[in-house]
């Protein structure tokens, strides 16, 4: 490569013999150094040596095509490689669902921690792993792979959704609320960014007349149960018991059986 480079320099310094001489040197160190092939091409056309050009440029298409053949190869040994990484990592994550459903946590954990090894960017493997994690109350853990998840599907709801509660569990707040923003923005017409964004404030105790509209808002994109019940906190928390009760009396309609919900109600209805 020195010598090869040396003929570069010469070349652009019009000292052509020198530069002759030093791609041959490095030819007879390696006779198939290609690009040496095609500097003496270059260079035997500018000294208007047709016969030695031509001679030059066949060696170097020959040479040329040897070495995108040996590229194509190595390309193909490594398709197969990362193929059988990821059916093997498949293999683990399958068995480690089995033994997961059969009660043997530490074994599955350790047949989804391998097929992660194997396959890193296997989204489903994380995700498995992380509900393991949180099975067992490691919710620090869970969060890293969720993160994780994240960096590998940026556009992922489900994610960003994870990482939001699982860092206010920690009081993690700033990260939560980050998190819930992305979701927003991922699903503007989901109510579950502005419900848990809400939800966030109120626990809190932070932008409480915020948290009402974002209550308010899940509520007008989805009236179910759990929107009510966090609209109902709201505008209890802001003073306004008749439309708390208003809102939990909805939740309890859709939901009559919901214990919560019922104390919840009468909570407001005493308190007020």
């Amino acid at each position: 490569m020195s010598f090869f480079l040396l003929g570069q320099l010469y070349s652009q310094r019009q000292e052509y013999e020198k530069a002759r001489r030093s791609y041959e040197q490095a030819i007879a160190i390696q006779p198939k150094y290609t690009s040496a092939y095609y500097g003496l091409f270059t260079l035997c056309s500018k000294m208007k040596d047709k016969a030695k050009a031509r001679e030059y440029v066949a060696t170097f298409r020959k040479l040329k095509a040897e070495d995108m053949k040996v590229l194509k190869d190595r390309n193909k040994a490594f398709d197969d490689l990362v193929k059988m990484r990821k059916e093997a990592a498949e293999t683990f994550m399958r068995a480690g669902q089995m033994y997961g459903a059969k009660g043997d946590g530490q074994r599955a954990e350790k047949l989804l921690t391998r097929a992660t090894a194997l396959d890193p960017n296997n989204t489903e493997c994380l995700n498995r792993l992380a509900y393991l994690y949180l099975t067992t109350n490691r919710v620090a853990g869970a969060l890293q792979i969720y993160k994780r998840i994240g960096d590998i599907a940026p556009d992922d709801l489900f994610c960003h959704l994870n990482i939001g509660v699982l860092s206010a569990r920690l009081k993690r707040f700033a990260d939560a609320e980050r998190a819930f923003r992305k979701v927003i923005e991922l699903a503007p017409e989901s109510s579950n960014g502005y419900r848990e964004l809400a939800q966030l404030y109120l626990t809190t105790g932070r932008n409480l007349p915020q948290a009402r509209k974002l209550a308010e808002k899940a509520v007008a994109l989805e009236p179910v149960a759990v929107n009510y019940f966090v609209l109902s906190w709201a505008c209890d928390v802001s003073g306004d018991s008749e439309n708390g009760l208003k809102a939990i009396e909805h939740a309890i309609q859709l939901e009559p059986d919901n214990t919560k919900y019922k104390n919840v109600y009468e909570h407001i209805k005493n308190k007020h």
